[in-house]
């Protein structure tokens, strides 16, 4: 496998010093994004944000149904803790347990480990991702096992579209 490689150094980050505002903005949300993340500050006016993350990676994220915005707020800022959490995501091994659970009928394993998905995706703030495992979760509590079966789908198309972003092929 290769190295995930999510935040890189850029010449549009935000970082330390404050926001770098894109001269090219055409409207698509950048500095928007910029205000929001920026607002980010500690106690005495310190900012408690790490070294910065890539605009477009923050926006590719919002496009993949994950609200980048409001997790940095649960982070209070620190875009830097924010990524040492969003590079364990894709070395956790939940999701790779919920298709054979399913498969095999294993209705309490494949609960388990979609709940657990729910709580991971939620908390980073993987809002396509925490649906999908919430629907899931439903139908596998009411016992409609084939649905669950079926909404497998919307899953896995979600958390593949995440792991695309933060983990991008070497040709990329």
């Amino acid at each position: 496998g290769g190295v995930c490689h999510f935040f890189v150094p850029c010449a549009k980050v935000i970082g330390n010093s404050g926001v770098d505002s894109d001269p090219e903005a055409d409207g698509n949300g950048v500095d928007h994004v910029l205000d929001r993340i920026d607002k980010g500050q500690g106690g005495h006016g310190r900012r408690t944000r790490g070294a910065g993350m890539d605009v477009k990676r923050i926006l590719d994220l919002q496009r993949a149904g994950v609200d980048a915005e409001g997790t940095l707020g649960r982070f209070a800022g620190n875009s830097a803790l924010y990524e040492k959490y969003l590079m364990k995501f894709p070395l956790d091994g939940t999701f790779a347990k919920i298709g054979p659970a399913l498969r095999a009928g294993e209705w309490d394993a494949a609960l388990n480990a979609v709940h657990t998905l729910k709580g991971i995706s939620g908390n980073l703030g993987m809002d396509r991702l925490c649906r999908a495992c919430t629907g899931t979760a439903v139908l596998l509590r009411s016992g409609d096992h084939p649905a669950a079966e079926g909404s497998y789908g919307e899953l896995r198309s979600a958390h593949r579209e995440i792991i695309a972003l933060l983990c991008p092929s070497e040709e990329e």
